[in-house]
Formats: structure tokens, sequence, C-alpha cells
């Protein structure tokens, strides 16, 4: 493309092609053509360019990126310049809010070419600057809360912090690095719910410490809000003190130990034991027989004694006179 003629096309252009070798003449020059149908597509000019020229490249189609190489010849005779220039580039926004960016300055040919730094005389120039997201703040942000840790009184809520960049109507959520450590605010803080009608709350009785007599009953209480929530027993504390403990005594007066009857000896002869029959029965006379626990508060009684019959007989073998005889005595004797 010529820029001088308007930028006309000097070769293919309009999405057509040449597919065969050709030459051109254009800016002061002849351009030698390989054709489209090349192997390598390839433009040759022997001839200095008198003015720019500018080459568009047609892919068609999901091809690879172009291979595109190009060498260029410049003349000795040719008084070469070289002086700073203003790149069109930005640089890339130095914070996420209320940054600056910067186009640096290049080194240019002719006024032409960008080439090393180095070859320009003198140092760089300051680079320009330009604002760049002012649209938006950074800020230490509260996006969520727990519950408080206590239903009723002064318990604490963990808040949870982070970093956002805040723009007019929302904000997005970035690392914490983009934000003052120094203002970030705290992540705990106290909070109080209102208590509702504190009660105690009571367990069930327990059993009576005694089967009879007197005993005593108890129960563990709790200090509750109007949800049944637990909460601290001093909440409780204007309330009358809790029922606890109390007298008991469901089946009636203890009884006693009473001995019936002993039995016969164990030994019909010599020594022995006897034992009693003996039961719980309650204290009155002719009161009727208890469970032994209810004479748990008296020792059992001694039901077992010893005992002794009448003396106990054997039989004892003697020799008679040097006669091999036998003679049988009764002999008593006692155990």
């Amino acid at each position: 493309m010529d820029p001088g003629t308007k930028e006309q096309y000097v070769l293919n252009g309009h999405f057509i092609v040449s597919m065969f070798r050709k030459t051109v003449h254009a800016a002061g020059s002849i351009l030698e053509y390989s054709g489209s149908d090349s192997v390598v597509e390839r433009i040759n000019s022997s001839r200095p360019l008198k003015s720019d020229l500018i080459i568009q490249v047609l892919s068609v189609g999901k091809l690879n990126p172009p291979d595109i190489r190009y060498q260029y010849v410049i003349s000795l005779n040719q008084r070469q310049t070289f002086q700073w220039a203003e790149s069109d580039r930005w640089s890339t926004c130095t914070r996420l809010c209320h940054g600056s960016r910067y186009r640096e300055p290049i080194c240019l040919r002719n006024r032409l070419q960008e080439v090393e730094s180095r070859l320009c005389p003198g140092n760089p120039p300051q680079p320009v600057s330009s604002p760049c997201n002012v649209n938006c703040d950074l800020n230490w942000k509260v996006i969520d809360t727990s519950p408080c840790s206590v239903s009723c009184g002064t318990g604490r809520k963990n808040l949870i912090v982070r970093c956002v960049r805040q723009f007019a109507a929302n904000y997005s959520v970035v690392s914490d690095a983009f934000c003052d450590p120094s203002q970030k605010p705290a992540e705990v803080e106290v909070c109080t719910e209102t208590c509702n009608k504190p009660k105690w709350k009571y367990s069930a009785w327990s059993d009576c410490s005694t089967r009879c007599g007197e005993g005593t009953q108890s129960r563990q209480s709790t200090c509750v809000d109007s949800f049944e929530n637990v909460v601290d027993s001093g909440h409780c504390e204007r309330l009358a003190d809790p029922l606890t403990h109390k007298k008991c005594n469901n089946n009636g007066p203890c009884g006693k130990w009473r001995v019936d009857q002993w039995s016969p000896c164990s030994a019909t002869c010599g020594k022995g034991i006897t034992k009693a029959l003996y039961a719980c029965h309650q204290a009155h006379e002719g009161g009727a027989i208890l469970p032994h626990d209810f004479c748990h508060s008296e020792p059992e009684p001694v039901v077992e004694r010893p005992c002794e019959g009448p003396p106990c007989v054997q039989w004892d073998v003697e020799d008679w006179s040097g006669v091999r005889r036998q003679a049988i005595k009764m002999k008593f004797s006692h155990f």
C-alpha cells in the first residue's frame, strides 16, 4: 500500500491476489513479486525507496501466524539522525486506584525506526505521566459477621474484614496487601443481646436417698431465657433461690429384724450348729414382712450359733488273754 497515493493498493489488495511472478513500479522503485503460488512469497526492491510503503498480510482460514522476515540496506552516504521521541505505548497503572501511567521515551532513527536508546544523544526526557484508575478507592470493608457468642447479655462476634476496590455502586475483593494494614479495623467486636425473662430450669428429681424413714431428693438447676437458651446464672440472681433439695418419705417408717425360730442342731450327737429364720417386719406387734432394705438402719441379727447333742458311741476291738479272740465293747466318747 502506497500512503502517498491516498493509500491505494499497489500489489494485490481488496482480497484479490496475484498467483504469478510480476514487477510493479512504486515508491520510486521497481518491486519484484514472486507470486502467491510460490512456496516462499517474496517482495524484492533493488533500488532505494523514495517514499513509505505499508506491507499488509492477508491470512485466510485457521492458519498459523505467518512467518514474516525482512532485510533492508541503508546507504552509507545517507546522513543518519537519532533523536528522542514519545512512545505511543502507555505503561500499566502503578496502583489499583488513583495511580499513574507513563509513556516512556524511545530513540528513533531518522524519526521513523525505533532503535536502542544508547544511539540517541544525551539523557532521555522525563516520561509523560497521566493519572489512571481514578474512579475507585481502596478501603477495608466488613463483608460478614458471625452471630453473637451469647443469646443473653454481653458476648463477642467475629468480623470478616477484607480489602476491597470500591466503586460508586459496587466493590470487588482484592488482596489485603493493597490496603494500609495500620487502618485495618478490629476483627472481634463486643455484642449485647437482650435477656428475655430469665428463669430457673430444673432437671427431674432424683430417687429418694432411702427406702424408708426420712430421706432427701435433689435436682439440677440452670438459668435460661424465654427461648430456653442457657445463660449465665447471674441473670437469675434477682429470682428466688432455686429449689434443688427436699425431704422425702414415700414408703413409711423403717422396720425391725425379727428372728422367728431356730432349726434343730445339725449334729445328732456331739457339737453342731443351729440356724434361725429371720425377716424384716413392721415395727409394731404383728407387723407385716417388709423388703430387707427397709431394715438397712439396723445390723442384721445373729442367726447361727453352736449347739451340743448327747454323747456319741463307737466300737472298740481288744485281744483277750493271749487267745486269738476279739471282744467288742461299746465306748462313749465326746466330739
